[in-house]
């Protein structure tokens, strides 16, 4: 198998001003295409080569001679989810069944905003923001580098092409001290 760079849902300018098109093609065009080209390399010629995505990620999570296959798959499958959770037409309080979590956790979605740009904006580098939902509700996690939501257990079971239709998740990628908006995507 071959993993291939998934195409955007929007257009690269359809998340200005927020997040310009220079930005996404830097982060889409060159980054995430870069995880994808790296993992093709590392497992080629290998057994994961014929696995998916997922299975790669969930194999190599915890074999430290798969370091840098787990790193590439785990950015890979972040970046593919990360494009989908955000949509020209988010942004703003979610309402429903989200709206209502949120508000019960945090205070008030103006809270929770707060809170989740301040943990982005203070994490070193680059690194992974996620509001995920658990059974003591929704919380805010960071990881600080190469994992996956489902690698720190705290994902609800998807796949990248569903997730961003779940509305009860959101991620925001920072690069240095920098957060982007999240466009919150409701169902």
């Amino acid at each position: 198998m071959t993993f291939k760079l998934s195409p955007l849902p929007y257009a690269q300018s359809a998340l200005e001003p927020a997040i310009t098109a220079r930005t996404m093609e830097f982060h889409y065009g060159k980054h995430h295409a870069g995880y994808v080209d790296k993992l093709n390399k590392l497992v080629q010629g290998t057994p994961l080569a014929r696995l998916p995505l997922d299975e790669i990620i969930q194999r190599t999570a915890r074999d430290r001679n798969a370091t840098a296959v787990f790193n590439n798959a785990a950015q890979v499958w972040n970046h593919d989810f990360f494009w989908r959770s955000m949509t020209p037409d988010g942004g703003g309080s979610p309402d429903g069944a989200l709206g209502r979590q949120i508000a019960a956790d945090f205070g008030s979605f103006d809270d929770f905003a707060k809170q989740f740009a301040t943990q982005a904006t203070g994490l070193f580098g680059s690194g992974w923001i996620w509001l995920v939902a658990g059974a003591d509700g929704l919380r805010i996690v960071i990881d600080g580098g190469r994992r996956s939501a489902d690698d720190l257990r705290i994902s609800t079971r998807c796949s990248p092409a569903t997730c961003g239709n779940t509305p009860t998740t959101s991620t925001t990628r920072t690069t240095a001290g920098r957060s982007s908006t999240p466009f919150l995507k409701s169902s």
